[in-house]
């Protein structure tokens, strides 16, 4: 791996940009152009990966990009995952003057959507405008293909340095401004979503973990103590503390409730990218009745710290109108009472899943089955060999003097998931595959129709197969004027179109 820097700089965002796309289209030289001025003709491939770093200045923001170029052999394609890790951009490149360069861009895009963040930015490049009289690619056909995958799109030279600078600034542009919108919902989302859904019960039993009696609760007032940040407790093998707004959090906006907060403390000493999901409940005790106000967020669902939230709690308590009133018990003698319950749960309950929808590429759905002889075939089943289409692998069963309603009538074909991968609950009885598919029955006379049908079916252990029983009629196979056998040859296709895979998630 090699690299080229500029001088180092403090900035205030830090992206990862990646270029892919065949050999020989020109990455290298846009890289080249962009990050040094520089442009060669002679044609050496990348070894490896090689990367520059550029720094742009967008919205007053200093914003370093990392941009990571490879070769577009196969040879390479090993790296793609180390390649594709952290990127939240990517350019695909082709050349306009060699179209084989613009159909594998389907390829890999496929690839980038089955490996990378799937809130990457994209923008698809026609690379070597300037050639125009060599143009196998027009300006139209890309423009199209982008605007149907959702890809920014624009045309460059590197030779005549057309339109490099703008595609490079953007796609980061864009990377920046997705950034912020992100950060921006995740941060109200986050901050909101305890304060919308909580769960209130009272109860006799004390704080489990932690307690904090404060006495001459309205001398926090008179001294002015905006925020009072408790000691540091342990529970659950973590340590906690808890963060105290007496008139409210003025950073949230809050001047009328009481905010209190739960921090996780010595975050140092975890590993990086660590987790933390928790139950967690903030207690208030009441003299009167002599039981605790308890108060849990999320509606009983589990809350994630992690190393960009390590607080979490209520912005509006209680109001301090409610707080004071004397019926009410929690503030008695000027002196109030909080407890604190924390408990550590595992990211995902037992029966929590996931389902995934993939949309296959055109270009990597479709399986086809030869099959010769076919007038020797008896009544069993024939299988297919195994096909991997949306992460499953796939067989087709035909019946070549039919099944069950189509015995000795019609040709009877199926689909079934031969294996459905990991962590999709394959092993048990509870997994559960979608697919909608067509199996086609190619013919060989020219101007014919093939025969085909379209079914949907969500496949389990129970109902592992599912097709046409009644496909084609015998007569129509074996009629030589349709043309279906062919020195007799039986050509299928499996086309899957959409794949649904429902995934334990522990």
């Amino acid at each position: 791996m090699s690299s080229r820097r500029e001088e180092d700089h403090t900035h205030d965002h830090f992206f990862k940009l990646i270029l892919i796309g065949d050999s020989h289209v020109g990455k290298s030289n846009l890289l080249s152009r962009f990050c040094d001025n520089k442009f060669t003709l002679e044609f050496n491939s990348t070894i490896g990966v090689e990367f520059a770093t550029k720094t742009l200045h967008i919205d007053g923001k200093h914003i370093m990009v990392q941009i990571w170029d490879t070769s577009g052999h196969k040879k390479v394609r090993a790296i793609t995952d180390a390649y594709y890790r952290g990127a939240t951009g990517a350019l695909l490149v082709y050349d306009v003057t060699k179209h084989i360069t613009f159909v594998n861009i389907q390829r890999w895009l496929a690839d980038l959507r089955n490996h990378a963040d799937p809130n990457m930015v994209l923008m698809l490049i026609g690379n070597k405008s300037d050639v125009r009289h060599s143009v196998t690619v027009l300006t139209e056909v890309g423009k199209s293909f982008a605007e149907k995958e959702s890809l920014y799109f624009i045309e460059t030279s590197a030779l005549r340095d057309t339109n490099v600078e703008k595609a490079f600034t953007e796609i980061v542009d864009r990377m920046y401004q997705t950034q912020i919108c992100r950060t921006k919902a995740m941060e109200v989302q986050e901050t909101t979503s305890l304060s919308r859904s909580v769960s209130i019960s009272s109860g006799n039993n004390e704080p489990a973990h932690y307690k904090l009696k404060l006495e001459s609760f309205s001398l926090l007032f008179e001294a002015g103590i905006v925020k009072y940040e408790s000691d540091v407790f342990e529970a659950s093998g973590y340590k906690w503390k808890l963060e105290l707004y007496p008139k409210g959090n003025e950073e949230e906006y809050i001047n009328d409730h009481i905010s209190l907060y739960l921090v996780i403390c010595d975050t140092q000493s975890l590993e990086r990218g660590w987790e933390v999901y928790v139950y967690f409940k903030i207690l208030i005790y009441d003299h009167i009745r002599h039981n605790y106000l308890t108060i849990q967020g999320g509606d009983g669902k589990r809350t994630r710290f992690h190393e960009k939230k390590t607080r979490w709690g209520f912005r509006k308590l209680m109001s301090l109108d409610s707080f004071k009133e004397a019926e009410n018990g929690y503030l008695f003698g000027d002196s109030c009472e909080f407890g604190a319950e924390v408990f550590v749960v595992p990211k995902y309950a037992q029966k929590d899943q996931c389902l995934s929808m993939i949309k296959p590429p055109i270009t990597m759905n479709t399986h086809i089955w030869t099959i010769a002889n076919f007038s020797a075939l008896k009544d069993e089943a024939l299988y297919s060999e195994d096909f991997k289409v949306g992460q499953v692998k796939w067989k087709l069963s035909l019946y070549p003097k039919g099944s069950k309603t189509g015995k000795n009538t019609n040709l009877s074909i199926f689909l079934r998931p031969h294996d459905v991968g990991s962590g999709s609950g394959s092993g048990s009885d509870e997994w559960r595959v979608y697919a909608k598919f067509k199996i086609r029955v190619k013919t060989h006379e020219f101007g014919s129709t093939h025969e085909s049908k379209e079914a949907d079916h969500w496949f389990c252990k129970t109902s592992d197969g599912w097709g046409f029983p009644c496909f084609m009629l015998l007569s129509d196979l074996h009629d030589s004027k349709k043309g279906f056998l062919w020195n007799d040859t039986l050509v299928v296709e499996a086309q899957i179109l959409i794949v649904g895979i429902l995934k334990n998630l522990v």
